[in-house]
Protein backbone atom coordinates (compact mmCIF):
# COMPACT_ATOMS: atom_id res chain seq x y z
CA UNK A 1 0.00 0.00 0.00
CA UNK A 2 1.36 3.51 -0.49
CA UNK A 3 2.42 5.74 1.99
CA UNK A 4 -0.81 7.17 3.41
CA UNK A 5 -1.04 8.58 6.50
CA UNK A 6 -4.21 6.14 8.27
CA UNK A 7 -6.24 8.01 10.53
CA UNK A 8 -7.05 6.33 14.09
CA UNK A 9 -9.65 4.37 14.52
CA UNK A 10 -10.86 2.95 18.27
CA UNK A 11 -10.72 -1.03 18.50
CA UNK A 12 -14.49 -2.35 19.43
CA UNK A 13 -14.92 -4.41 16.36
CA UNK A 14 -13.83 -8.33 16.66
CA UNK A 15 -11.62 -8.25 13.52
CA UNK A 16 -10.51 -10.33 11.33
CA UNK A 17 -14.00 -11.72 10.47
CA UNK A 18 -14.08 -15.42 9.32
CA UNK A 19 -14.75 -16.75 5.89
CA UNK A 20 -16.76 -19.40 5.24
CA UNK A 21 -17.56 -21.73 2.28
CA UNK A 22 -21.37 -22.22 1.47
CA UNK A 23 -21.13 -25.45 0.13
CA UNK A 24 -24.62 -26.68 -0.32
CA UNK A 25 -25.39 -23.14 -2.72
CA UNK A 26 -22.16 -23.64 -4.39
CA UNK A 27 -22.86 -26.94 -5.51
CA UNK A 28 -26.63 -26.33 -6.14
CA UNK A 29 -25.51 -23.47 -8.32
CA UNK A 30 -22.35 -24.68 -9.87
CA UNK A 31 -20.25 -21.72 -8.30
CA UNK A 32 -17.97 -21.90 -5.36
CA UNK A 33 -19.84 -19.40 -3.14
CA UNK A 34 -18.01 -17.73 0.11
CA UNK A 35 -19.63 -15.65 2.71
CA UNK A 36 -17.38 -12.92 4.96
CA UNK A 37 -18.99 -12.79 8.00
CA UNK A 38 -19.21 -9.32 8.74
CA UNK A 39 -22.21 -9.66 10.70
CA UNK A 40 -20.10 -11.20 13.68
CA UNK A 41 -18.31 -8.30 14.74
CA UNK A 42 -20.30 -8.06 17.43
CA UNK A 43 -23.64 -8.83 19.11
CA UNK A 44 -24.54 -4.91 19.54
CA UNK A 45 -22.49 -3.55 16.77
CA UNK A 46 -23.38 -6.73 14.86
CA UNK A 47 -22.75 -5.73 10.84
CA UNK A 48 -20.46 -3.93 8.64
CA UNK A 49 -21.29 -0.47 9.90
CA UNK A 50 -18.96 -0.66 12.97
CA UNK A 51 -15.95 -1.04 10.93
CA UNK A 52 -16.82 2.86 9.63
CA UNK A 53 -17.88 4.10 12.42
CA UNK A 54 -14.53 3.09 14.66
CA UNK A 55 -12.77 5.75 12.53
CA UNK A 56 -15.78 8.13 12.77
CA UNK A 57 -15.95 8.29 16.86
CA UNK A 58 -12.21 8.18 16.78
CA UNK A 59 -12.13 11.61 15.18
CA UNK A 60 -15.29 13.02 17.39
CA UNK A 61 -13.78 11.93 20.58
CA UNK A 62 -10.14 13.34 19.43
CA UNK A 63 -12.17 16.90 18.39
CA UNK A 64 -13.21 16.56 22.05
CA UNK A 65 -16.78 15.76 21.18
CA UNK A 66 -18.58 13.91 24.07
CA UNK A 67 -21.95 13.25 21.96
CA UNK A 68 -22.49 12.05 18.40
CA UNK A 69 -25.28 12.79 15.66
CA UNK A 70 -26.51 10.45 13.02
CA UNK A 71 -29.57 9.48 11.27
CA UNK A 72 -31.22 6.82 9.25
CA UNK A 73 -34.81 4.92 9.02
CA UNK A 74 -36.35 3.71 12.12
CA UNK A 75 -34.54 0.23 11.17
CA UNK A 76 -31.51 1.56 10.16
CA UNK A 77 -28.27 -0.95 11.22
CA UNK A 78 -26.47 2.45 11.16
CA UNK A 79 -28.40 3.96 13.85
CA UNK A 80 -28.30 0.86 16.52
CA UNK A 81 -24.23 0.37 15.84
CA UNK A 82 -23.67 3.74 16.70
CA UNK A 83 -25.99 4.08 19.73
CA UNK A 84 -24.02 0.97 21.22
CA UNK A 85 -20.40 1.83 19.74
CA UNK A 86 -21.14 5.42 21.26
CA UNK A 87 -22.40 3.91 24.87
CA UNK A 88 -19.41 1.93 24.93
CA UNK A 89 -17.29 4.88 24.46
CA UNK A 90 -18.94 7.13 26.98
CA UNK A 91 -20.87 9.26 23.94
CA UNK A 92 -24.01 10.31 24.13
CA UNK A 93 -26.08 8.82 20.93
CA UNK A 94 -28.57 11.14 19.30
CA UNK A 95 -30.41 10.03 16.70
CA UNK A 96 -32.99 11.12 13.39
CA UNK A 97 -35.14 9.29 11.99
CA UNK A 98 -37.77 9.59 8.83
CA UNK A 99 -41.42 9.46 9.44
CA UNK A 100 -43.42 9.49 12.05
CA UNK A 101 -43.11 7.21 16.12
CA UNK A 102 -44.21 3.96 15.73
CA UNK A 103 -46.51 2.63 18.09
CA UNK A 104 -45.17 -0.07 18.75
CA UNK A 105 -40.71 -0.07 19.53
CA UNK A 106 -39.26 -3.44 17.85
CA UNK A 107 -35.99 -4.23 16.21
CA UNK A 108 -33.56 -2.10 15.88
CA UNK A 109 -35.69 1.23 17.13
CA UNK A 110 -35.97 -0.84 20.30
CA UNK A 111 -32.25 -1.49 20.84
CA UNK A 112 -31.78 2.02 20.66
CA UNK A 113 -34.59 2.90 23.08
CA UNK A 114 -33.38 0.57 25.20
CA UNK A 115 -29.65 2.30 25.58
CA UNK A 116 -31.69 5.36 26.45
CA UNK A 117 -30.46 7.24 22.59
CA UNK A 118 -32.06 10.59 22.26
CA UNK A 119 -34.65 10.64 19.04
CA UNK A 120 -35.35 12.80 16.47
CA UNK A 121 -38.12 12.34 13.74
CA UNK A 122 -38.06 14.26 10.79
CA UNK A 123 -41.15 13.49 8.05
CA UNK A 124 -39.53 14.88 4.71
CA UNK A 125 -36.01 14.80 5.58
CA UNK A 126 -33.38 13.72 3.01
CA UNK A 127 -30.71 11.98 4.19
CA UNK A 128 -27.67 12.36 1.79
CA UNK A 129 -28.79 16.27 2.56
CA UNK A 130 -29.88 16.47 6.16
CA UNK A 131 -28.69 20.34 7.42
CA UNK A 132 -32.49 21.61 8.25
CA UNK A 133 -32.84 18.25 10.11
CA UNK A 134 -29.57 18.33 12.36
CA UNK A 135 -30.39 21.96 13.27
CA UNK A 136 -33.04 20.98 16.25
CA UNK A 137 -30.78 18.07 17.15
CA UNK A 138 -27.98 20.25 17.96
CA UNK A 139 -30.07 22.80 19.77
CA UNK A 140 -30.99 19.94 22.00
CA UNK A 141 -27.48 18.95 22.61
CA UNK A 142 -26.43 22.41 23.29
CA UNK A 143 -29.11 22.94 25.84
CA UNK A 144 -27.76 19.82 27.95
CA UNK A 145 -24.51 20.85 27.69
CA UNK A 146 -23.28 18.73 24.90
CA UNK A 147 -20.42 18.64 22.22
CA UNK A 148 -21.76 17.13 19.19
CA UNK A 149 -19.69 15.37 16.16
CA UNK A 150 -22.25 14.72 12.87
CA UNK A 151 -21.88 11.16 11.30
CA UNK A 152 -22.85 11.12 8.00
CA UNK A 153 -25.64 8.68 6.61
CA UNK A 154 -23.95 5.11 7.33
CA UNK A 155 -20.72 6.63 8.19
CA UNK A 156 -20.00 6.74 4.62
CA UNK A 157 -17.38 9.09 3.57
CA UNK A 158 -13.58 9.71 2.90
CA UNK A 159 -13.12 8.99 6.57
CA UNK A 160 -15.20 5.74 6.71
CA UNK A 161 -14.18 4.67 3.71
CA UNK A 162 -11.17 3.32 5.57
CA UNK A 163 -13.28 0.46 7.70
CA UNK A 164 -13.72 -1.50 4.16
CA UNK A 165 -9.93 -0.87 2.99
CA UNK A 166 -8.78 -2.46 6.23
CA UNK A 167 -11.35 -5.54 5.23
CA UNK A 168 -10.15 -5.99 1.70
CA UNK A 169 -6.65 -6.08 3.24
CA UNK A 170 -8.12 -9.21 5.13
CA UNK A 171 -9.46 -10.85 2.55
CA UNK A 172 -5.95 -10.02 0.93
CA UNK A 173 -4.61 -11.81 3.76
CA UNK A 174 -7.00 -14.63 3.32
CA UNK A 175 -6.07 -15.53 0.10
CA UNK A 176 -2.51 -15.31 0.78
CA UNK A 177 -3.02 -17.88 3.60
CA UNK A 178 -5.67 -20.27 1.84
CA UNK A 179 -4.61 -19.64 -1.65
CA UNK A 180 -8.28 -18.95 -2.59
CA UNK A 181 -8.49 -15.96 -5.08
CA UNK A 182 -11.90 -14.69 -5.31
CA UNK A 183 -12.81 -13.58 -9.00
CA UNK A 184 -15.76 -11.23 -7.60
CA UNK A 185 -16.51 -10.24 -4.13
CA UNK A 186 -20.78 -8.99 -3.84
CA UNK A 187 -22.34 -6.62 -1.24
CA UNK A 188 -25.06 -5.01 -0.76
CA UNK A 189 -24.86 -1.14 -1.84
CA UNK A 190 -26.89 1.47 0.77
CA UNK A 191 -25.06 4.66 1.66
CA UNK A 192 -21.66 3.91 -0.31
CA UNK A 193 -19.17 3.49 1.91
CA UNK A 194 -18.54 -0.04 2.32
CA UNK A 195 -18.48 -0.44 -1.29
CA UNK A 196 -16.51 2.72 -2.14
CA UNK A 197 -13.93 1.10 0.69
CA UNK A 198 -13.90 -2.46 -1.04
CA UNK A 199 -12.96 -0.89 -4.20
CA UNK A 200 -10.43 1.12 -2.75
CA UNK A 201 -8.86 -1.04 -0.80
CA UNK A 202 -8.77 -4.02 -3.98
CA UNK A 203 -6.52 -1.40 -5.89
CA UNK A 204 -4.39 -0.43 -2.70
CA UNK A 205 -3.94 -3.99 -1.51
CA UNK A 206 -3.36 -5.43 -5.06
CA UNK A 207 -6.94 -7.86 -4.83
CA UNK A 208 -7.26 -9.34 -7.83
CA UNK A 209 -11.69 -9.54 -7.27
CA UNK A 210 -14.06 -7.97 -9.39
CA UNK A 211 -16.09 -5.49 -7.05
CA UNK A 212 -19.79 -5.70 -7.63
CA UNK A 213 -22.55 -3.94 -5.89
CA UNK A 214 -26.16 -4.43 -6.10
CA UNK A 215 -28.15 -1.05 -4.98
CA UNK A 216 -31.03 -1.93 -2.05
CA UNK A 217 -32.25 1.84 -2.43
CA UNK A 218 -32.60 4.46 -5.49
CA UNK A 219 -30.87 3.56 -8.26
CA UNK A 220 -27.22 2.29 -9.45
CA UNK A 221 -26.31 5.76 -11.49
CA UNK A 222 -27.31 7.65 -8.30
CA UNK A 223 -24.64 5.22 -5.95
CA UNK A 224 -22.52 5.40 -8.59
CA UNK A 225 -22.02 8.91 -8.60
CA UNK A 226 -22.11 9.04 -4.97
CA UNK A 227 -19.58 6.08 -4.51
CA UNK A 228 -17.37 8.27 -6.94
CA UNK A 229 -17.70 11.33 -4.97
CA UNK A 230 -16.94 9.14 -1.73
CA UNK A 231 -13.56 7.98 -3.52
CA UNK A 232 -12.30 11.45 -4.79
CA UNK A 233 -13.12 12.99 -1.50
CA UNK A 234 -10.48 10.34 0.11
CA UNK A 235 -8.09 10.77 -2.58
CA UNK A 236 -8.08 14.73 -1.89
CA UNK A 237 -8.36 14.11 1.75
CA UNK A 238 -5.43 11.30 2.15
CA UNK A 239 -3.14 12.72 -1.32
CA UNK A 240 -3.22 9.51 -2.42
CA UNK A 241 -4.77 8.69 -6.32
CA UNK A 242 -6.51 5.25 -6.23
CA UNK A 243 -7.49 5.23 -9.72
CA UNK A 244 -10.74 2.98 -9.47
CA UNK A 245 -13.96 5.62 -10.20
CA UNK A 246 -14.03 3.38 -13.86
CA UNK A 247 -14.06 0.24 -12.16
CA UNK A 248 -17.24 1.17 -9.74
CA UNK A 249 -19.63 -1.97 -10.51
CA UNK A 250 -23.21 -1.40 -9.59
CA UNK A 251 -26.09 -3.74 -10.51
CA UNK A 252 -29.41 -2.30 -10.35
CA UNK A 253 -32.97 -4.37 -10.30
CA UNK A 254 -32.90 -5.60 -7.27
CA UNK A 255 -34.51 -2.55 -5.27
CA UNK A 256 -38.25 -4.23 -5.63
CA UNK A 257 -40.84 -1.71 -4.26
CA UNK A 258 -38.26 0.43 -2.56
CA UNK A 259 -35.79 0.86 0.38
CA UNK A 260 -36.42 -1.92 2.85
CA UNK A 261 -39.80 -3.03 0.85
CA UNK A 262 -39.70 -6.98 0.27
CA UNK A 263 -41.69 -9.51 -2.25
CA UNK A 264 -42.29 -13.43 -1.44
CA UNK A 265 -39.30 -14.64 -3.58
CA UNK A 266 -37.19 -12.27 -1.60
CA UNK A 267 -38.15 -14.12 1.35
CA UNK A 268 -38.58 -17.46 0.10
CA UNK A 269 -34.91 -17.32 -0.50
CA UNK A 270 -34.17 -15.86 3.05
CA UNK A 271 -36.00 -18.82 4.21
CA UNK A 272 -33.83 -21.37 1.72
CA UNK A 273 -30.85 -20.06 3.29
CA UNK A 274 -31.62 -20.64 7.26
CA UNK A 275 -32.48 -23.86 6.40
CA UNK A 276 -29.46 -24.10 3.92
CA UNK A 277 -26.81 -22.90 5.44
CA UNK A 278 -27.73 -21.94 9.01
CA UNK A 279 -27.36 -18.54 8.01
CA UNK A 280 -29.59 -15.18 8.54
CA UNK A 281 -30.01 -12.66 6.05
CA UNK A 282 -32.28 -9.39 6.12
CA UNK A 283 -34.83 -8.14 4.28
CA UNK A 284 -33.32 -5.03 3.56
CA UNK A 285 -29.56 -5.61 2.48
CA UNK A 286 -28.38 -8.87 2.86
CA UNK A 287 -31.47 -10.78 1.70
CA UNK A 288 -31.70 -8.68 -1.42
CA UNK A 289 -27.64 -8.54 -2.30
CA UNK A 290 -28.00 -12.39 -2.18
CA UNK A 291 -31.10 -12.58 -3.97
CA UNK A 292 -29.55 -10.90 -6.86
CA UNK A 293 -26.24 -13.02 -6.76
CA UNK A 294 -28.25 -16.17 -7.26
CA UNK A 295 -30.46 -14.47 -10.18
CA UNK A 296 -27.54 -13.32 -11.85
CA UNK A 297 -25.75 -16.83 -11.43
CA UNK A 298 -29.00 -18.16 -13.33
CA UNK A 299 -29.00 -15.99 -15.57
CA UNK A 300 -25.34 -17.25 -16.71
CA UNK A 301 -23.59 -13.59 -15.72
CA UNK A 302 -21.25 -15.84 -13.85
CA UNK A 303 -18.59 -18.48 -14.64
CA UNK A 304 -18.86 -22.04 -13.95
CA UNK A 305 -16.18 -22.62 -11.04
CA UNK A 306 -15.90 -18.96 -9.98
CA UNK A 307 -14.86 -18.17 -6.54
CA UNK A 308 -17.41 -15.98 -5.04
CA UNK A 309 -17.23 -13.94 -1.93
CA UNK A 310 -20.34 -12.61 -0.47
CA UNK A 311 -19.86 -9.88 2.24
CA UNK A 312 -22.67 -10.35 5.06
CA UNK A 313 -22.69 -6.88 6.42
CA UNK A 314 -25.70 -7.63 9.28
CA UNK A 315 -28.79 -6.51 9.95
CA UNK A 316 -30.23 -9.06 11.64
CA UNK A 317 -32.38 -7.13 13.59
CA UNK A 318 -34.25 -6.34 10.92
CA UNK A 319 -35.92 -9.45 10.40
CA UNK A 320 -37.95 -9.05 13.46
CA UNK A 321 -40.43 -5.90 11.55
CA UNK A 322 -41.18 -8.15 8.96
CA UNK A 323 -41.83 -11.75 10.75
CA UNK A 324 -45.48 -11.70 9.94
CA UNK A 325 -44.52 -11.82 6.06
CA UNK A 326 -42.20 -15.23 6.30
CA UNK A 327 -44.49 -18.49 6.42
CA UNK A 328 -42.84 -19.78 9.69
CA UNK A 329 -45.00 -23.04 10.50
Amino acid sequence: MPNIAVPHKTDLARLPTPIYSLARFSRKLGVNIFVKRDDMTGVELSGNKIRKLEYHLADAIKQGKNAVITFGGIQSNHCRATVYAARKLGLMPILIHSGEEPEIAEGNYFLNKLAKAKTFFAPDVDFFNPKSAIKEAEQWAVHKGLKTAVIPLGASDAIGLWGYIGCAQEIMDYTNEKGTVFNKVICAVGSGGTYGGLLAGSKLYGLDSEIIGFNVLGTAEFLKDLVSKQLSDFEEKFSVQVGCKDDINIIDGYVGAGYGETWPELLALIEEVAVEEGIILDPVYTGKAFYALVDQIKKGQFSEGDNVLFLHTGGIFGVFPHREKFIVE
